[in-house]
This record gives C-alpha cells, sequence and structure tokens, in this order.
C-alpha cells in the first residue's frame, strides 16, 4: 500500500532522458527546462555536456552529480556561477575541495572567495599558517599575516603572542628594549613586555 502511495505521488525517476540531452527529465522538470529539446540555447552542446555559467562543471555534473542523492534533486545551481555567493565560483569550489553550499567552509570569519582571492590561505583550514590564530582574527582583529606563522619575526608565533606571552605580534621587541621577544621569551628567560627586565 505505501509503495503504490509513493507511484501515486509520482517517484522520482532519476534515469529517464527523454531528449538524450544527459539531464534526466526528474530534473529538467525542478528547473523547469523542455524534456524534449536537447540544446535548449541552440548552441550546438548539448544541455548536459554545456556550461551556461560559466563556472567549469557541466549542467549534468551541477544538477545530477554534486551533491546529488538519488531523486533528491538537490545540486549547485548550473545558471548560477557561485551557488553560494562568496566569491568562489562552483568548479574553483571543488578544486580547493571546499563547499559550494557553504560560504565559508572552515568557519574562520572569512568567505572562501576572499581566503583564495584576497589573502591567499585555504578556505579548508581555518588557521592556514598553523600559527594558533583563526585566518579571520588574524585579517580583522590582530592585523597579521594569515599567511604567515611568525608576522614580526621574532621567533614566537603570533598565536603564542596573543595568547601565552603578551607581547605584540606586529612588532618584534614589544618593550623596545632592544631584544627581540623570541630572544627574551626563549634564550634569555627575561619579560619581553618589561624592558627591565634584564638582569
Amino acid at each position: 500500500m505505501a509503495f503504490a502511495a509513493v507511484v501515486a505521488l509520482g517517484a522520482c525517476d532519476t534515469t529517464t532522458d527523454t531528449d538524450g540531452d544527459q539531464i534526466p527529465d526528474f530534473y529538467e522538470g525542478i528547473y523547469g527546462w523542455d524534456r524534449t529539446n536537447p540544446d535548449e540555447d541552440a548552441n550546438t552542446i548539448v544541455d548536459g555536456l554545456d556550461d551556461p555559467d560559466g563556472d567549469g562543471l557541466t549542467t549534468t555534473y551541477e544538477v545530477v552529480t554534486y551533491p546529488a542523492g538519488p531523486g533528491d534533486g538537490k545540486g549547485t545551481n548550473p545558471t548560477v556561477a557561485d551557488s553560494d555567493g562568496d566569491g568562489l565560483s562552483d568548479g574553483d569550489e571543488l578544486y580547493w575541495a571546499a563547499d559550494p553550499f557553504d560560504p565559508d567552509v572552515d568557519g574562520d570569519g572569512l568567505t572562501d572567495g576572499d581566503e583564495v582571492h584576497l589573502y591567499g590561505t585555504s578556505p579548508i583550514f581555518s588557521d592556514t599558517d598553523f600559527d594558533g590564530l583563526y585566518d579571520g582574527d588574524e585579517v580583522t582583529t590582530y592585523l597579521t599575516d594569515p599567511t604567515v606563522g611568525d608576522t614580526d619575526e621574532d621567533g614566537i608565533t603570533d598565536g603564542d603572542e596573543v595568547f601565552y606571552v603578551g607581547s605584540d605580534p606586529l612588532d618584534p621587541d614589544t618593550d623596545g628594549d632592544g631584544w627581540t621577544d623570541g630572544d627574551e621569551y626563549w634564550t634569555y628567560l627575561t619579560d619581553p613586555l618589561d624592558a627591565d627586565s634584564h638582569p
């Protein structure tokens, strides 16, 4: 009885392709495309192999393969190059192993597009330089370089300066005593925040 009800409501047939354009009728119905015309834009490329939004992914790949489960009709938008609006095209998101449905895959406070195009950081690692600070915090809060673990090159990582030492990750000699923060902290065991801490 349950099976009959499903059939009555319309089972999700994701294999029938009436016009042979490599897009199953089910998906063409979702987008309101003509199930009987294999080349709707008349550009001599069958619809399934076409890339109307120019994101580097064919229509079939967008509506059927990524990341569609059987019959759910979910896929990237083949008519919009950047489905999640993060500044990184759907094709580039897959290249970077990011998610075209999530504008900030690694949750670091920077959009995937800004990470790739503006900051040179990884859209899939929240701390690209592994210094203990999120990329977004480096860019917006601490003004440190999210691609370099020790922005001021004083021998202490940016994260350690912020969270443990208390020194300035942008100034190699926080207390201005002529000794770098790293030398004071690691070698001389003096306080990099106190110029009078020398022996």
